[in-house]
């Protein structure tokens, strides 16, 4: 059976505008193809440098990610080269190699076992080797991608986020074993739009032909949400329906949230599994790089709360986890046991005088949740992903 659910070749009557564009390269633009040699593999990408550019000047960096299927030329055709004529910015369009499950060239995303490709060394090396060649500001370095290439945009943002100032996705949700372990401990602001017709990546929870956990675009936006502590509720706009496209798009905004970060919701109604363009009542592309602009990398939070937030000894396993978990907390004291949504409603709390535990999770459904323990001096959070 062909598994094509995370199929990203985007479909060419949404942008045949952006394409027909590329021709009109300014004499001193320039589109490169360039390889990289990465754990026995040539790996290739495509970088556009614009007219502007001054290797003087330090500029951002957008990383653009292909979707299952697709390639970085074709990906090309989202706009992002006509934003840098205009802001001033690099953009790289790396290729992915082919996943020996789905077929077809796609990221290694961490969602299933037989892709051990090791995507997020490439492209940590890829960066270092565009900031070897070229001028970048490293406070602005953003990463964003459709379908596939936006599951691997928040996986990166997980295990290579200390070098990235944002993300953005489009049509793909944060995968699962990110979610359940996402090494980077600071803020991340996100963006991600994501159509309700959507059947390649549905807009809600769901398993994907058995191997796949689909967290969908409003628990993606909720982890997020937790993880850059915002205040709830979203800020809710219905979009002027300006187009004649069969959308409609309502916007959530998380404002209020640690180190100046924050969360985007598109919700684009009626939409399906695509990248939305100009001729949409959002281009995709404009606000992302919007998105983008207004965010590079901050300090951590360095709020005096009186609690110190660690992970080493803190272990759950399994995760993700039906019915049963194991818990190390790594205390020695009594210690109080909190479990709540990803909204921040508690669904649990209970106390333990042992350091592990078991905690049955037959009450509890499918979703992501936050799991804190507490000796009263000191917190530590994982979260928790439930699948049925």
């Amino acid at each position: 059976m062909t598994l094509n659910f995370l199929t990203g070749r985007i479909i060419l009557n949404r942008i045949i505008l952006f394409t027909t564009s590329l021709l009109c390269f300014s004499a001193s633009a320039q589109s490169l193809s360039k390889t990289l040699e990465y754990a026995g593999e040539t790996r290739s990408y495509k970088i556009y440098i614009p007219a502007s550019y001054d290797s003087l000047q330090p500029v951002p960096l957008v990383m653009a990610l292909h979707g299952l299927g697709d390639n970085a030329g074709n990906f090309q055709g989202i706009g992002f080269n006509q934003v840098a004529d205009t802001a001033n910015i690099l953009v790289v369009y790396p290729n992915a190699l082919p996943d020996p499950l789905l077929g077809s060239s796609g990221w290694n995303t961490g969602m299933h076992p037989l892709n051990n490709i090791d995507d997020v060394g490439f492209l940590n090396a890829l960066l270092d080797t565009i900031l070897e060649q070229y001028s970048i500001d490293t406070n602005r370095i953003y990463s964003t991608g459709f379908s596939l290439g936006g599951f691997m945009s928040y996986r990166i943002a997980c295990e290579l986020g200390d070098r990235l100032a944002a993300v953005a996705s489009v049509s793909g949700s944060l995968p699962a074993p990110s979610a359940a372990n996402c090494a980077h401990a600071g803020v991340m602001p996100t963006l991600h739009i994501h159509g309700t017709s959507d059947q390649t990546i549905p807009y809600t929870f769901g398993i994907l032909y058995v191997v796949v956990t689909n967290l969908g675009a409003d628990s993606t936006s909720h982890y997020w949400v937790n993880h850059n502590s915002c205040s709830s509720p979203a800020i809710h706009d219905s979009l002027p329906d300006t187009k004649n496209d069969g959308y409609t798009v309502e916007k959530y905004s998380y404002n209020s949230c640690s180190d100046s970060s924050e969360v985007v919701l598109f919700k684009v109604n009626g939409m399906a599994h695509t990248w939305p363009t100009s001729s949409n009542d959002i281009s995709a592309t404009k606000e992302i790089w919007n998105f983008f602009s207004r965010h590079h990398k901050v300090p951590a939070d360095t709020t005096n709360t009186g609690l110190t937030e660690i992970t080493p000894g803190f272990i759950i396993t399994p995760n993700p986890a039906s019915e049963n978990v194991f818990i190390k907390s790594g205390f020695s004291e009594k210690i109080k046991v909190v479990l709540t949504d990803l909204t921040g409603k508690e669904i649990y709390r209970d106390e333990s005088s042992n350091s592990s535990f078991n905690l049955n999770l037959i009450f509890l459904k499918e979703g992501i949740y936050l799991l804190m323990l507490t000796n009263e001096k000191t917190v530590v959070s994982k979260k928790l992903v439930v699948v049925r």
